[in-house]
């Protein structure tokens, strides 16, 4: 709970910053491009959040990872501070709560789209399309991939669940079959 607390703390100065520079699209690619980056290499995650390495250390993988990333130097200042106060373990969290808050400014909706495996970028397109047009508001999808779900595809969109997967076809389908066996 206080974790999800200070990520929003965090994600909304952040936020007031990227607004105030006129920056909010290119902070958000930059956060997201930083939070792959952490995602697809623990080791360089855990070196950021461990605070028994040296700090002048992690703070030097900052400033590198951040000129290779395009970072201005607010975005290069932000992260360094989360570095020297412990909190790089939040970054995910504060990426994502960063893309809400500036949805939700914008009267956006945010989309789970959940399949079996990876889909081509035009498939997300269409899906986005068709939300857009359902819902006359602009959607973000964000892409869950989920091999448990067999086939199909399921959309989280606005609190209500859309789900057109084989998991839940077959789930209703023992239920259907409990049911009959109880007759």
């Amino acid at each position: 709970m206080i974790e999800i607390t200070l990520s929003k703390r965090y994600a909304r100065a952040l936020l007031e910053l990227a607004e105030d520079k006129g920056l909010v699209s290119e902070y958000f690619a930059s956060i997201k491009a930083l939070d792959l980056l952490l995602k697809e290499n623990p080791n360089l995650k855990m070196a950021l959040e461990n605070p028994f390495f040296d700090l002048t250390q992690r703070l030097n993988v900052v400033v590198t990872i951040a000129q290779k990333l395009n970072f201005d130097q607010t975005l290069t200042n932000f992260v360094k501070y989360l570095t020297k106060k412990v909190r790089m373990s939040l970054f995910a969290e504060i990426t994502q709560a960063f893309q809400q808050l500036h949805f939700k400014k914008l009267g956006a909706l945010e989309a789970r789209v959940i399949t079996s495996k990876k889909m081509d970028e035009s498939f997300y397109s269409q899906i986005t399309q068709i939300l857009e047009k359902k819902t006359s508001k602009k959607v973000n999808c964000l892409v869950e991939v989920n091999p448990e779900v067999l086939g199909g595809v399921s959309v989280v969109l606005d609190g209500k669940v859309y789900d057109g997967t084989v998991l839940s076809d077959l789930n209703r389908l023992e239920s259907r079959l409990k049911n009959l066996a109880t007759l």
